[in-house]
């Protein structure tokens, strides 16, 4: 009988090492922690993105009238589309550029102080 207690008696190093392996090993099933910084960022950063997602379309649009307007091109007063400089007739409404455009206005004096 004492011949089994001793080979069941651990030493004390043998005991710290174990100790510390399931120690290891606790810490190693527990689920990982995310900083504060990312639960408040992610959801922030996911709405943004589908935002400019869902509007890509008209950005993409904004962009090519401002191109069309440096270039040279031309709003249509009625109808409110960007023609390009060399269109003569609006894209939509098929108005002529020439009745669409205002006459220039009369010369108004210049008021001297």
């Amino acid at each position: 009988m004492e011949a089994s207690a001793a080979e069941t008696e651990v030493p004390p190093r043998q005991r710290e090492f174990k100790s510390k392996i399931a120690e290891e090993e606790g810490d190693m099933m527990k689920p990982p922690e995310f900083p504060p910084w990312f639960v408040f960022g992610a959801p922030f950063t996911v709405f943004t993105f589908f935002a400019i997602l869902s509007c890509r379309q008209e950005l993409s649009e904004s962009f090519k009238e401002q191109r069309l307007l440096k270039n040279g091109g031309w709003p249509c007063p009625k109808c409110l589309i960007v023609n390009g400089p060399d269109d003569e007739d609006c894209k939509k409404c098929k108005q002529s550029r020439a009745i669409l455009s205002p006459t220039a206005p009369a010369e108004q004096p210049v008021l001297q102080r």
